[in-house]
C-alpha cells in the first residue's frame, strides 16, 4: 500500500468522524436554537392570555358596577366601573401591540375597542339617566347594552380561543420537529457510522494483510542476508586458514577441519585422485565429537 492510499484510509476514518461530529453539534445547536424560540413564543402566549383575561374580567367590573349603581342608585358602585373604565383602554392597547404580528388578532382587538366605546356611551347615558330620576329602564330593556355585552365578549372569546390554538399548534409543532428531527439525525448516524466501520473494517484487514505480507518479506530478506553474511564470513576464514603453500594432505586437512568446526559436523572426510589414480582421504573431527 503507497503512502497516498493509506493516507486516504486515515482520512476517511478520522475526517469523516470528525465532521459528522461538527454536523451534529450544528444541527443539535440550531435544534436547541429553535426550541427555545418555541417556548419564547409560548411563553409569550401566555401572556397575552394573561392580559385577554384580565381585559376579560375589566368588561365584567363595568357591567357589574353600572348594574349596581342601577338598581341601588348608590355611587359606591361606580368605583370599581370607574376603575375598570380607566384600565380598559390603555390594558387594550397594550394588548394590540403584543399581537401586532397577527392581524386577524389584531383586528379583533380593534373591534373590541369599538364596541367598547359603544357601551361606554351607553352606560354614560343610563347612568345619567338615573341620577336625573329619568326612564333608565326603557333604555336598559332595548337590549342596546346586552347586545354590545355580548359582542364584546364574542370577541374576547374567540381572540383567547385563538390564543389557545396557537400556543396548542406551536407546542405540537415543537415535538413533532423534535421528534423527526432527533430520529432522523439518529438514523443517518447509525447507518454512517455502520458504513464506516465496514469500510473501515475491510481496509484495515487489507492494510493487516499487506503489513503481514511485508514483514514476511522482510523476514525472508534478513534470512537471506544472514545466509549470505554466513557463506561470506566462512569463505575469508576458509582463505585465512589456507594462506601460505601447505601440501595436499595439509591443505586437505585444514580444509577438513575448518568445514567439520564451521558447519558443526561429527566428522568429515575428503577423498583426493593423484596422477596414478591412486586414492588418499583425510579425516577430521569437529570439537566436542567422540
Amino acid at each position: 500500500m503507497d503512502e497516498k492510499g493509506f493516507r486516504r484510509i486515515l482520512n476517511r476514518n478520522v475526517g469523516l468522524p470528525l465532521g459528522l461530529g461538527l454536523v451534529g453539534a450544528l444541527f443539535f445547536a440550531l435544534l436547541i436554537g429553535y426550541l427555545l424560540n418555541v417556548v419564547r413564543w409560548v411563553e409569550h402566549t401566555d401572556q397575552v392570555l394573561n392580559r385577554a383575561s384580565e381585559v376579560y374580567r375589566l368588561t365584567l367590573d363595568l357591567e357589574t358596577g353600572m348594574r349596581g349603581f342601577l338598581l341601588s342608585g348608590d355611587e359606591d358602585y361606580l368605583a370599581p366601573y370607574e376603575q375598570a373604565r380607566g384600565k380598559f383602554r390603555p390594558l387594550t392597547e397594550q394588548l394590540i401591540g403584543m399581537v401586532g404580528d397577527n392581524p386577524p388578532q389584531a383586528q379583533r382587538l380593534e373591534r373590541l375597542l369599538a364596541l367598547q366605546e359603544q357601551w361606554d356611551l351607553f352606560a354614560q347615558e343610563v347612568i345619567d339617566s338615573r341620577r336625573d330620576g329619568g326612564n333608565y329602564l326603557a333604555e336598559v330593556g332595548r337590549g342596546r347594552g346586552k347586545n354590545l355585552t355580548d359582542g364584546m365578549r364574542r370577541e374576547l372569546d374567540t381572540f383567547i380561543n385563538s390564543e389557545r390554538e396557537l400556543r396548542q399548534q406551536r407546542n405540537s409543532e415543537a415535538g413533532t420537529t423534535t421528534f423527526w428531527g432527533a430520529g432522523i439525525y439518529l438514523v443517518v448516524s447509525i447507518l454512517f457510522s455502520a458504513l464506516l466501520a465496514l469500510f473501515g473494517r475491510r481496509e484495515l484487514m487489507n492494510l493487516s494483510q499487506t503489513y503481514s505480507q511485508a514483514m514476511a518479506r522482510q523476514a525472508d530478506f534478513a534470512e537471506e542476508q544472514r545466509r549470505r553474511v554466513w557463506l561470506g564470513d566462512g569463505q575469508s576464514q576458509l582463505s585465512e586458514r589456507l594462506l601460505g603453500q601447505p601440501q595436499v594432505q595439509e591443505l586437505a586437512d585444514r580444509s577438513l577441519e575448518f568445514l567439520a568446526e564451521y558447519l558443526d559436523c561429527v566428522v568429515a572426510a575428503l577423498y583426493l585422485r593423484d596422477g596414478h589414480s591412486t586414492s588418499r582421504s583425510s579425516r577430521a573431527l569437529a570439537k566436542g565429537s567422540p
